[in-house]
């Protein structure tokens, strides 16, 4: 936002010659009413643009002494650029230095020349008076300079001659050119005074928050910018102040002032006091004494959050779960708690029909009479010939069917007593059973099946933090930081299941390969309010800081190895009893969760995030003014100032 302070434009060329007649009582009257209607409006401008402020956010006094330092030093260049132009009507010009007057919310300045009159070869020695206003721009303030009034003080080598109207005609004529020259050079070749107030450009986004445990894993950039939507100027003895404002309000209507008097002033100040102590707790007189700028807390604060509201930073800690070697394996036994549970000796039987062999080999159907040749049906002659055929062929069918009943009866005979030695073995075998489940002693009324080993390992861990959103209260005292963190967990369970006491047990486990889990929890929220501190840098910077003292985080993991574990179709234990198959057991009773110590609730997926102190730091950086003058921060109670002094 730019501010104007009207000039008031006055060209006047006056010969300070021997021959001049002293100036009229009636041309100084005219003259200081037209300052004091000047200096009114100035007023009133003054006035009107504090009425359109919601407050004053910055303020920057440059003092007189500075002031001019800072300005000829802009207009040294601009002096060395000038006087090396040759109009054809002067030459050889000479500038001094501006010497600055501020008093009625107006900048004048003096400034001493000397120049050749080419026509005549002599020189011209006097001085210029100028008007000056200011205009904001980005990251300088321009002064915009109009020399209205020129002085001859006296002319050297013709004096003699200084009566004619030829040459007083010269002269005249080039000091027109002159003044015309510089007022049109210094508009080409403005005077500004570079104002870097990006004090913020400490707050590196990678560096606002350090762990030694979290590494940075991403951040986005942060952009904190001072920008006003409107300066106004104060003009003071001493030097000038700028008041800077980032929030307007409608104007008021016209403001009717009197003449300009000691109250009309007074009234100003008191008002402008009144603003800077409700938005810095600063006096005035306190910004006026010396160079200095001074930043209100609450715009600072605003501005800083609406920069970190969506902040974008990640950091990531690595390993943030391990297991003691010691705590990683355990064991758990298998058992059955009724000995009725174990398999009906009935099962131990034999299948007896398996020892023996087919008998029934169907002689009736492969040997007989039936086999034989048919004769009832030929003829006289060729049934004498088939009758004898006929006798030879039932005699060798009788001997075979013999011989394969004979055999069949053997193989009966055989399976008989098979089965009965079969029979006789079972009965052994059942009773033999029978009586090792009465002898059967149970422990505790449990008997031991196996003994299940799981060896348990974190093979990797991580845990992102992702810093969404940051909030400083009005007077920079605390902070509330908004996090959210996404933990996860690789682990291994390895498996070896040992032989039971029992000789007449044994069970094995299906699974033989480890079982890999990723378990992970994401969007775990966390917010913590910090309180802050202010320390002093050795290189002028001012650092606000605070320690997150975050305590140990407990989380459940989703898609736990437990999980995992127990809807795994391979999960099996296979036992026999005294080689009979028993019934599987349940899953949830080969393993449950009261059977898992607590240095192993991981495999529940419950664990905790545990991490060191986080250091939050936000760097408050100088002021500088033209590249040259350094102002550096000191915390107030509602304000940051800057001033020469570290």
């Amino acid at each position: 936002m730019h501010f104007y302070i009207k000039n008031i434009l006055i060209f006047s060329v006056l010969f300070f010659l021997i021959s001049a007649c002293a100036p009229l009582r009636d041309q100084e009257a005219s003259q200081y009413e037209s300052v004091e209607e000047s200096a009114l409006e100035e007023l009133k401008k003054t006035y009107e643009a504090l009425d359109t402020i919601q407050s004053i956010d910055i303020a920057l006094n440059v003092h007189r002494d500075d002031l001019s330092s800072l300005v000829n030093m802009n207009f040294k260049d601009f002096s060395q650029y000038f006087c090396g132009l040759h109009s054809g009507e002067f030459s050889n010009v000479v500038l001094g230095h501006l010497e600055f007057t501020l008093s009625g919310q107006q900048i004048s300045s003096k400034l001493d020349f000397s120049f050749q009159v080419d026509a005549l070869q002599g020189k011209i020695f006097g001085h210029v008076k100028a008007k000056h206003e200011f205009q904001a721009g980005r990251d300088q303030f321009i002064m915009g300079t109009n020399f209205d009034e020129i002085i001859i003080e006296r002319v050297e080598q013709v004096e003699d001659n200084i009566k004619s109207n030829e040459n007083r005609h010269l002269i005249a004529s080039s000091v027109k050119s002159f003044m015309k020259a510089l007022n049109t050079e210094i508009r080409n070749f403005p005077l500004s005074m570079p104002v870097d107030m990006n004090f913020l450009k400490g707050i590196n986004e990678q560096e606002i928050i350090r762990s030694a445990d979290y590494k940075l894993h991403s951040a986005t950039p942060i952009h904190i910018l001072t920008k006003m939507r409107k300066y106004i100027p104060y003009i003071h003895n001493n030097g000038i102040v700028f008041f800077g404002a980032s929030e307007l309000k409608k104007s008021p209507e016209n403001l009717v002032l009197s003449s300009i008097g000691p109250r009309l002033w007074s009234d100003l100040d008191d008002k402008i006091s009144s603003l800077l102590d409700k938005s810095m707790g600063v006096s005035l007189e306190a910004i006026k004494e010396h160079s200095s700028c001074y930043v209100s807390k609450v715009y600072l604060s605003k501005q800083m959050n609406t920069a970190l509201s969506n902040i974008d930073l990640r950091s990531i800690k690595k390993y943030f779960f391990t297991l003691d070697q010691k705590d990683h394996s355990f064991s758990k036994e298998v058992v059955l708690r009724d000995k009725n549970l174990l398999p009906l000796c009935d099962e131990v039987k034999k299948d007896c029909s398996k020892s023996l062999q087919e008998c029934t080999r169907g002689c009736d159907d492969h040997y007989g009479f039936h086999r034989c040749e048919d004769c009832s049906t030929l003829n006289p002659f060729e049934k004498v010939r088939c009758v004898s055929r006929q006798e030879a062929c039932r005699t060798k069918e009788e001997l075979l069917l013999y011989e394969c009943k004979r055999d069949e009866n053997r193989c009966n005979d055989k399976n008989d007593h098979v089965l009965s030695e079969c029979q006789a073995e079972n009965r052994l075998l059942v009773s033999q059973c029978s009586e090792k489940k009465k002898s059967l002693i149970l422990s505790y009324d449990a008997i031991t099946l196996a003994k299940l080993r799981l060896d348990v390992e974190v093979v990797n861990s991580y845990v992102i933090q992702h810093t969404k959103g940051m909030m400083f209260d009005q007077h920079l005292d605390t902070i509330e930081v908004d996090k959210e963190f996404d933990a996860n967990v690789d682990s291994r369970i390895g498996f070896e299941v040992s032989k039971s006491s029992h000789s007449d047990i044994a069970c094995s486990l299906q699974r033989r390969e480890p079982l890999f889990t990723h378990s992970f929890s994401n969007h775990l929220r966390q917010k913590v309010k910090v309180s802050l501190s202010v320390e002093a840098c050795d290189d002028g910077t001012l650092t606000i800081k605070g320690k997150n003292r975050i305590q140990n985080m407990p989380i459940q993991l989703n898609a736990t190895p437990y999980d995992n574990l127990i809807k795994d179709d391979i999960f099996v234990l296979d036992c026999h009893y005294l080689n009979i198959p028993m019934p599987s057991i349940p899953q949830t009773e080969l393993l449950d969760k009261s059977d898992i110590p607590s240095e192993l609730t991981v495999m529940l997926g419950r664990t905790e995030l545990r991490f060191e102190d986080e250091e939050i730091s936000f760097r408050i950086s100088p002021v500088s003014v033209n590249h040259t003058m350094v102002l550096f921060p000191h915390m107030l109670t509602r304000s940051i100032s800057f001033k020469k002094e570290r």
